[in-house]
């Protein structure tokens, strides 16, 4: 019999639904708070499990989140605005993921080839070159203290889970795609091999984008990245863009009510005003990218919570432990080397610092 396959590419997460007996979040938050007042819930025996690394029930350490509460949660982390939405995200059973990677060109010397052959001749042989793309998952991990008074109105404290631990664990998430070092934290892509850096115009002003700059890191993005491109900027250099004019035509336009924060058009891709970004003139201030090309891996369950009554008991606190474990690097190991010239591409483009 086939087995099932312990690696799949995200998909869309389901609908909330009532879990596991509980009606609703607040349902099964005011449970959890009842349980020091008197029998434990029976609803609760399913969802027991310890906050600490051994195994037990809700007196050893907490009870779990049942999954579809955190399956909502988990929608959050993925909203439109998360870097993480971007990428080429897959779900895993393992703590690590290996891919064959096909990382030759159509006009290199190794791979896969094409040849004109007459009638008659030998057909030139070529050879699959494969690289193997291999990273282990990383534990990303936010712990959040709230007061007994809190827990008391469970809307509150619903609405208060709901928005804040997304927030911080989707801008860890985000930062360390733009900026991780690849040592316990995913590898960003302005720390990555494959990255091409723009230089500056001679003399250029410091602190300045002009219209040239965007013009060659658009030249130096492959023509397959196109569609899927997005311009990366800090908000400090968003004012900027609506000066950028050739010969009177402007390369920036404004346009509302686009995807992924988006907030215009450069050069035909969008804008997305993001932290992740430098100031304006240092290096990763304004970055071309095609996250498409930036590998992401996800345990699958996505994010894990879990709560504990006890480890704050003398003060009347309880613990919220929210883990994900995910990895990401881009897809390539290097720059292209075109055909013909000297200027290298990359789906990662950044422009240098004008100092």
């Amino acid at each position: 019999m086939p087995q099932p396959s312990p690696l799949r590419r995200a998909s869309a997460p389901s609908i909330l639904q009532p879990a596991e007996g509980f009606g609703s979040w607040t349902d099964f938050v005011v449970a959890v708070r009842r349980h020091e007042m008197g029998p434990r819930d029976p609803r609760l025996a399913a969802a027991a499990a310890t906050a600490i690394t051994k195994s037990g029930v809700g007196t050893d350490g907490g009870f779990a989140i049942p999954g579809p509460y955190g399956e909502q949660i988990n929608n959050a982390v993925r909203s439109e605005k998360s870097l993480l939405a971007l990428t080429d995200m897959w779900f895993t059973e393992t703590n690590a993921i290996n891919f064959p990677s096909d990382q030759a060109t159509a006009w290199g010397a190794s791979g896969v080839k094409a040849h004109w052959v007459g009638e008659g001749e030998p057909i030139p042989q070529s050879k699959v070159d494969l690289q193997n793309v291999s990273a282990r998952l990383d534990k990303i991990e936010v712990m959040l203290p709230v007061t007994e008074e809190m827990v008391a109105d469970a809307l509150l404290l619903s609405q208060y889970l709901q928005r804040k631990a997304p927030e911080e664990i989707d801008g860890a998430i985000s930062l360390a795609i733009m900026r991780g070092t690849g040592a316990g934290t995913p590898l960003g892509i302005l720390n990555s091999p494959a990255l091409v850096v723009v230089d500056k115009e001679t003399s250029q002003t410091a602190d300045t984008i002009v219209a040239a700059n965007v013009a060659k890191m658009l030249g130096r993005l492959p023509a397959s990245s196109y569609p899927n491109a997005v311009w990366l900027v800090h908000p400090d250099a968003l004012p900027q863009l609506p000066l950028l004019n050739v010969g009177g035509a402007n390369l920036f336009a404004w346009a509302a009510g686009m995807p992924s924060g988006a907030v215009g058009l450069l050069l035909g891709r969008p804008v997305i005003p993001h932290q992740v970004c430098s100031t304006v003139g240092d290096s990763g201030d304004i970055v071309l990218a095609d996250f498409s090309q930036y590998l992401t891996g996800v345990k699958v369950g996505g994010l894990r919570y879990q709560i504990s009554i006890h480890l704050w008991f003398d003060r009347d606190v309880h613990a919220y432990r929210f883990t994900l474990r995910s990895l990401g690097q881009p897809w390539l190991a290097a720059p292209i080397v075109p055909r013909v010239g000297a200027q290298t591409l990359s789906p990662f483009v950044a422009l240098a610092a004008r100092d």
